[in-house]
């Protein structure tokens, strides 16, 4: 797995029914992988109505549990999925 130099970079697919929208809590992950150190990573975020995907590559399988442990911390979470 390699590791990027980008930014983590929230992307939404439709708008939530209820609680925060898609994109509020894409931003919210992505501020949860930054607080986790991972910002130098090449994570695109993704979330559609409580289900959280990961994607893009890190350096490590512990960087890939910190970014699945770091997007479980936000409330609007539901589920994760990792395509790293």
């Amino acid at each position: 797995v390699s590791a990027s130099q980008e930014m983590a970079r929230p992307r939404s697919s439709a708008p939530a029914m209820k609680g925060p929208s898609n994109q509020a809590t894409a931003e919210q992950v992505a501020a949860a992988l930054q607080r986790a150190g991972l910002s130098g990573y090449d994570i695109e975020v993704r979330c559609d109505n409580g289900v959280c995907t990961l994607g893009g590559s890190v350096s490590s399988p512990q960087a890939r549990e910190a970014a699945i442990r770091a997007a479980s911390t936000v409330p609007a979470v539901q589920s994760i999925n990792s395509n790293q």
